[in-house]
């Protein structure tokens, strides 16, 4: 009743139109979050001869995707405590540093590293080693002898290239330019697009873009995606509503007119947004519009047209903008994207196929 279709082909495509446009740069693809809802196993199978490595959040992440790949798997925000350090060097997944806590707890840990990625705080103000602590880390790690690799690299807070992103940029490459390292990262997926910093053998982060989407909507003339999933629920039944007639919990919603009403297989429990207000939804050829307040389980769509109860309704597809339905949820489509539940299936295809009821 809920499905998602995952085109494994625009996944590669979408890899390929990243290193056309960074040819000289390594691809380090963001597959955390189970890859952003595609299917953690699936996507990194299908990119191993396409990308030069992984990005995953926390120990688990990193265990399986070591599974799948020989590739680098770098670990974001793991836990400090000699277990998990342990594991991760067994299994030769690559640390991110983001504090001298962290880091005096990793050089305790009775093991070597072949690779070490030192996180800094230029701007954002998240996670990161503050500029006066970045020279002793770095010491801390040369004098230690179990680190063979240091690479730098930052995290840049908006999705465009805004003044506050450069500034964010200058600085860090002020201290990588006055520093010894061969290779340093901070191209995430709006830097990948709008800077002109392609300097030989950079990291690039693609986390976004690798599934078909831009940041922001006024960005996808810069580069030729392909979006990857695909996502329909159907129909479970239709309702006639008479005039002043309400829908959902709350009664948001009043008819103005008589009119249809679908209910749809997919509610805040299957990863839609409660606050979605005036999305607008296809079925077929025709439109339809989200009315009321999400249930757990179900969503009610406006009918202008003729439908049937388990037709398809797609919610955001190559012909139908995720941007749109993030828009109406007052949110962003990275939080569509990873929020869908285990309750959507997955279907794996090879090229997308027309629904029908």
């Amino acid at each position: 009743m809920r499905k998602a279709e995952i085109n494994l082909d625009c996944l590669q495509h979408n890899a390929e139109a990243i290193r056309r446009l960074r040819p000289c740069q390594k691809i380090l693809a963001y597959v955390k979050s189970n890859a952003y809802g595609h299917g953690l196993s699936e996507v990194v199978k299908a990119l191993n001869d396409h990308v030069d490595g992984y990005g995953v959040v926390g120990l688990q992440e990193g265990l399986k995707c070591r599974q799948l790949t020989s590739l680098p798997v770098v670990v974001n925000a793991s836990a400090s405590d000699l277990k998990t350090l342990i594991a991760m060097s067994a299994h030769q997944l690559e640390p991110v540093v983001f504090s001298l806590d962290y880091l005096e707890k990793l050089l305790k840990t009775p093991v070597s590293w072949p690779r070490i990625w030192l996180k800094i705080n230029t701007g954002m103000n998240r996670m990161g080693l503050h500029h006066s602590d970045v020279s002793k880390a770095v010491t801390l790690l040369q004098q230690s002898g179990r680190v063979k690799s240091i690479i730098p690299m930052t995290h840049l807070a908006d999705s465009s290239m805004s003044i506050d992103n450069k500034h964010q940029l200058a600085r860090f490459r002020d201290w990588v330019d006055k520093s010894s390292f061969s290779s340093s990262s901070y191209a995430n997926s709006a830097a990948i697009l709008e800077s002109n910093d392609h300097r030989h053998g950079e990291w690039i982060r693609p986390g976004l873009l690798l599934y078909g989407w831009t940041p922001e909507e006024n960005q996808t003339h810069l580069i030729d995606l392909k979006p990857v999933m695909s996502l329909f629920s159907q129909i479970l039944s239709i309702n006639h509503l008479s005039s002043g007639s309400t829908v959902g919990y709350g009664r948001h919603y009043v008819a103005k007119q008589p009119h249809l009403a679908a209910m749809v297989s997919f509610g805040y429990a299957d990863g839609l947004p409660r606050q979605i207000h005036t999305a607008k939804v296809l079925l077929g050829e025709a439109v339809g519009e989200v009315i009321g307040l999400p249930s757990m389980d179900t969503a009610c769509v406006y009918l202008h047209s003729k439908a049937k109860v388990g037709d398809w309704v797609e919610w955001f597809s190559p012909r139908h903008s995720l941007h749109h339905l993030a828009a109406s949820s007052q949110t962003i489509p990275y939080e569509i994207l990873t929020r869908l539940s285990e309750r959507v299936e997955r279907v794996y295809v090879k090229e997308y196929d027309k629904v029908e009821g």
